[in-house]
Formats: structure tokens, C-alpha cells, sequence
């Protein structure tokens, strides 16, 4: 986005649990009815304004989807 002139400040990822469709899970090569996570993924610029977006498909049999937060220490340190 840089090359465009536009920063990215955030991302906003919504999980969402999916069963496969006929489609989708013949792309991946998996059965029909299949469990999957629909992770929906939007980019947001230092306006708030929302400048890109994906839905990324992730099957439960061959990926674990894996979050790490970095919190500040109780005493307001980092």
C-alpha cells in the first residue's frame, strides 16, 4: 500500500466457522462438508477509511490458526 501513497494503521481479522461447499472444497481437494475457518481480513488506512480486504479459507484437517498478543505488564510497562 505504501507505493500507493496510503499507510496502513490496523487490521481487523473476523474468524467465522465454515462447512465447505461443493466448490471450495475441490479447490482445496478436500470432502464436501468439510470444517474450515473463513478468516475475514480488512486493512484499515490512518483515516479509518477500509483499504483492503481477503477472505482466507483455512481447513481444520491441515492448519491451526494461531493468535499472539503482545500485552503491556501490569505496571504499564512493555
Amino acid at each position: 500500500m505504501v507505493h500507493l501513497g496510503i499507510t496502513v494503521s490496523r487490521a481487523v481479522e473476523v474468524p467465522q466457522p465454515l462447512r465447505l461447499d461443493d466448490e471450495t472444497a475441490h479447490l482445496l481437494g478436500m470432502r464436501p462438508g468439510a470444517q474450515a475457518l473463513r478468516i475475514v481480513r480488512t486493512h484499515y488506512d490512518t483515516t479509518g477509511r477500509p483499504v483492503e480486504t481477503a477472505d482466507i479459507v483455512v481447513p481444520h484437517e491441515r492448519w491451526e490458526v494461531t493468535y499472539d498478543f503482545p500485552l503491556p505488564a501490569a505496571d504499564g510497562g512493555t
